[in-house]
């Protein structure tokens, strides 16, 4: 993504299917390829690049997000380090149907660690609101995407 004023955006998405009650949780099961994409997310923001992490949330029925640190502790160190060093982290709740996908609205990425998510380094606010990041809202413009578009 680029913009003129703002210069290019790095952006990885990850599609977010675990729910635990209202929570919905990232990974699912051990990712080293998705701790490998947060470290270097991180690396582009320490180098002073926006660098996004976008949880697409494929439910509408949840009210925030964390890492699924009893899945992969090391994913979820990971995203704590990645928001450390200036990576956004953005979630999002969606309608899924056959043949369209809608973004409905952001929600909270909360980074506190749960019971038994070993040793991460956490950021000093333990909750990333939605309205903290400076990401446009991809509901704007293009924010449907429907199939053969």
């Amino acid at each position: 993504l680029e913009d003129a004023g703002r210069g290019t955006c790095h952006v990885e998405v990850k599609s977010t299917t675990l729910v635990e009650g209202a929570v919905a949780l990232f990974p699912d099961a051990v990712t080293e390829r998705g701790t490998k994409h947060l470290g270097e997310l991180a690396r582009l923001a320490r180098r002073g690049e926006r660098a996004v992490q976008f949880f697409f949330v494929n439910r509408a029925d949840v009210e925030r997000f964390r890492p699924a640190d009893a899945i992969d502790p090391e994913y979820g160190r990971a995203l704590r380090r990645a928001a450390a060093a200036g990576v956004e982290l953005v979630a999002y709740t969606t309608r899924v149907e056959a043949r369209r996908l809608e973004l409905l609205r952001p929600i909270p990425v909360e980074l506190a660690a749960s019971r038994g998510a070993g040793r991460g380094r956490i950021p000093r606010r333990g909750i990333v609101s939605p309205t903290d990041s400076k990401v446009p809202d991809p509901r704007e413009g293009r924010g449907n995407m429907e199939e053969g578009r």
